[in-house]
């Protein structure tokens, strides 16, 4: 992060796959802030959703899930789903994914 910088496509990717594996390995927290700093950098950078930053924006709704916040985690990833709908499109893996 320090030589490419924290808003740098692979940085954020990784800062994406680093707080999926806090929050398996039982580090909610940590990975919940990671998360939601991975997902204000990838909204500051990119104005319009794309496939990477909706991805952060679902592994926000699995933190909110895995904190037993499930009502929250529920309406997050309904949001997600009707922006996948809208950006790559109802055939792309991650609409169908989410």
């Amino acid at each position: 992060k320090e030589t490419l910088g924290r808003s740098f496509p692979a940085t954020l990717s990784a800062a994406k796959s680093l707080a999926v594996s806090l929050r398996r390995a039982g580090r909610l927290e940590d990975a919940r802030r990671l998360t939601v700093a991975t997902r204000a950098r990838y909204r500051a950078k990119y104005t319009i959703a794309n496939p990477e930053s909706l991805a952060c924006d679902l592994n926000l709704a699995a933190d909110l899930f895995a904190a037993g916040e499930s009502v929250e985690a529920r309406d997050t990833a309904q949001e997600v789903v009707d922006q996948f709908m809208k950006v790559p499109g109802e055939k792309h893996p991650y609409t169908l994914a989410a």
